[in-house]
């Protein structure tokens, strides 16, 4: 399990297992964006062990198909620039795949 840094918080420590982040039956509130705060920081922290694990939990989160529907919340309410990026990064890529989906086809006329 990821070890994540101390955040003062009012919740007991086992709420902030960051595979919290990845159960789409829970609501995604203040704690969810603690996690992902905590993540981006391992993320980009400097030990890799860490980072990898980091990175693991990132990319099942980007890949629940409603991930895309919390990143207004990480961007709004995450006091972590590195986490506010990376929640851009999982829109970004949200609109790239959906418009891939809308768009017509080109016709060859010739």
């Amino acid at each position: 399990m990821l070890w994540l840094y101390t955040i003062p918080s009012p919740f007991p420590i086992n709420l902030m297992d960051p595979s919290i982040l990845l159960n789409p039956s829970l609501p995604f509130d203040q704690i969810k964006i603690q996690i992902f705060d905590q993540l981006a920081l391992a993320f980009y922290g400097s030990d890799s062990i860490r980072r990898a694990e980091a990175d693991t939990i990132l990319k099942n989160f980007k890949a629940l198909p409603d991930a895309w529907l919390h990143t207004d919340a990480i961007i709004e309410y995450s006091s972590n620039p590195d986490a506010k990026f990376l929640a851009l990064y999982i829109l970004e890529d949200a609109i790239n795949v959906s418009s891939y989906y809308f768009v017509d086809p080109v016709e060859d006329t010739s």
